[in-house]
């Protein structure tokens, strides 16, 4: 009986998308539990989500607070065009049974959320991240897809299931990675360039502190035939996003509390989102 794990968590399942993290073997579920032959059982939390990654703690930093200002940005629009590209990339697969997708680092859902509500019913999403107040959130406002915390470390997939992956805004564990996705599965990163919220950067003094070429030249150089497209666009910055802005990425931890009142007394009229889009197919396809 499977009837009180969320449709997503069903879904996942009966796909074979998942796997136990200790034994590696697959799982059978249970009511409101995941239980692999082994015997090793994981339960569905209350708002769905299941904790596959026991021990580990979220990385500081990543509570509810920020969880929930980085949502209410993306409602605004944030990622929109990185989501209509996904979106036209994935009508691509030619999945008989629909596209697998992992989100790697879905942090609070809101790209996985956005993306699967402009794609067929027939596909099936998995978010994993360690951040258990992030997953939690997720989990809470949509039962769609299945939502773990997570090591990006040590996916607990089987091998060659996914037919996409993305990697929004998040470290990167490219051996894993290759190892979920099946051979010529698609492979989305996406990460800031140097303009990405730059009014903020400048608000704190950090004009010149991030640059995404190291990232970008090792996603290259592990795929070589992958392709980069540039992003941008202005979300508006009234004083109550201003504060949304400030909470919803590590920069606003380099604020001073005088720096936060003055970016939110005197916010600038919008805030620029700024992103590389990165992607390539698994080798074997």
């Amino acid at each position: 009986m499977t009837s009180l794990l969320p449709h997503g968590l069903q879904n996942a399942l009966s796909r074979g998308l998942l796997r136990c993290p200790l034994c590696h073997e697959p799982f059978a579920p249970r009511v409101r539990s995941l239980v692999c032959k082994q015997g090793h059982c994981y339960d569905a939390a209350r708002q769905g989500h299941v904790n596959l990654a026991p021990g580990h703690k979220a990385p500081l930093g990543y509570g509810r607070p920020l969880m929930e200002a980085r949502a209410a940005v993306v409602a605004q629009g944030f990622f929109a065009p990185v989501l209509d590209w996904c979106r036209a990339g994935l009508a691509k697969l030619e999945e008989g049974k629909g596209p697998s997708i992992l989100d790697a680092g879905c942090g609070e859902g809101s790209f996985l959320t956005g993306l699967c509500a402009g794609l067929p019913a027939a596909v099936v999403a998995v978010g994993i991240d360690l951040a258990n107040e992030g997953v939690r959130i997720a989990a809470a406002r949509s039962k769609e897809q299945a939502w773990c915390v997570a090591d990006l470390a040590a996916i607990p997939a089987p091998d060659h299931v996914f037919s996409a992956l993305l990697n929004v805004l998040s470290p990167a564990n490219y051996a894993e990675f290759l190892r979920v996705l099946v051979p010529g599965g698609l492979l989305v990163k996406v990460v800031p360039t140097a303009s990405h919220l730059r009014e903020l950067r400048a608000a704190l003094g950090l004009e010149e502190d991030y640059t995404n070429q190291p990232v970008v030249e090792l996603f290259r150089r592990l795929f070589p035939t992958a392709q980069s497209q540039a992003m941008e666009l202005a979300l508006s910055c009234e004083p109550k996003n201003a504060e949304r802005f400030l909470a919803m990425t590590p920069l606003g931890w380099h604020a001073t509390q005088e720096q936060r009142e003055a970016f939110t007394a005197h916010p600038p009229p919008s805030i620029t989102v700024s992103l590389d889009l990165l992607w390539a197919r698994a080798p074997g396809g």
